[in-house]
């Protein structure tokens, strides 16, 4: 299913997060209810290249994360005190609240 299809399925459900499981549940219900989705074959060419793609996006994503990971940890060597005064575990960097 395109993702404008999903988007649009998920606004017709409570819950105001964008969530995996918000969007799991709208695509199974999508693909129960419409009888326009075309069936893919395991053996079709674009199924292939598909599942080549995720495969190098997750592994794009794993090594990405271990990079940011890796920093993290450097950054944390050499300046101790960050991690008391950032949080660094969010989006951008913010002071972390105090107790």
């Amino acid at each position: 299913m395109p993702g404008i299809v999903v988007n649009r399925a998920t606004e017709g459900y409570r819950g105001t997060g964008k969530i995996d499981a918000k969007d799991a549940l709208s695509i199974a219900d999508q693909t129960r209810m419409r009888r326009d989705l075309t069936v893919l074959d395991g053996d079709d060419e674009v199924v292939v290249q598909l599942r080549r793609l995720v495969a190098r996006r997750k592994d794009s994503a794993a090594d990405r994360t271990r990079a940011v990971n890796r920093l993290h940890d450097q950054l944390l060597t050499i300046f101790p005190a960050l991690q008391r005064v950032l949080d660094l575990t969010t989006k951008g960097h913010r002071l972390a609240q105090s107790p």
